[in-house]
């Protein structure tokens, strides 16, 4: 299934499930969602970062206006087709995730290894 508006005629490409009655075609539900293959941290840093960890894509420059740069609307952005508050607590959650998996597997017998398992605490909550 494919999505578009009138305004922007992007095509973005939905996942579609019907269930419906064969003989009399009635369709009983319709679920459409955003493909789920998509890695939400991936596409992140790949729309929003510039390889180092800096800010790209954010503002949007206005020669000649009042401000010189100002924030780009949600529609103006690149991932501005996905339900964005969703899609930035998907990031948050996938930094999570990535984050108990490792302290889980980190070892825990010494010092070093509880100042370790911080670290990665601290750096995944900065990356948040």
């Amino acid at each position: 299934m494919n999505w578009e508006t009138a305004t922007d005629q992007r095509i973005t490409q939905l996942n579609c499930a019907i269930t419906a009655d064969a003989k009399s075609g009635y369709v009983y539900r319709m679920d459409v969602d955003f493909d789920p293959r998509v890695k939400p941290l991936d596409l992140f840093n790949q729309t929003y970062t510039d390889g180092q960890g800096g800010p790209k894509n954010l503002s949007e420059s206005y020669p000649g206006s009042k401000f010189e740069t100002a924030p780009k609307f949600s529609w103006q952005r690149p991932t501005g087709r996905l339900h964005e508050p969703q899609f930035f607590a998907a990031c948050v959650n996938e930094l999570e995730a990535f984050r108990v998996r490792a302290r889980r597997r980190m070892p825990k017998r010494s010092k070093a290894d509880a100042n370790a398992r911080d670290d990665l605490t601290v750096r995944v909550n900065g990356m948040k």
